[in-house]
């Protein structure tokens, strides 16, 4: 399942999405936050072996 709320004056969009990803890598996966050179931002949780984004 995936939500978007719309961005607000002065507040940010926020993507939210659910994983029912296998329970075996719960203690695996990471939460990674990227800065680009561009100035484009992301979060994103992160399986091992996976590309992020």
């Amino acid at each position: 399942t995936t939500l978007l709320y719309p961005a607000e004056k002065g507040a940010a969009a926020v993507i939210a999405h659910n994983e029912d990803g296998p329970p075996e890598l719960d203690a695996h996966c990471r939460w990674l936050t990227v800065s680009q050179e561009n100035g484009t931002n992301f979060s994103t949780f992160h399986y091992p072996g996976m590309l992020p984004g």
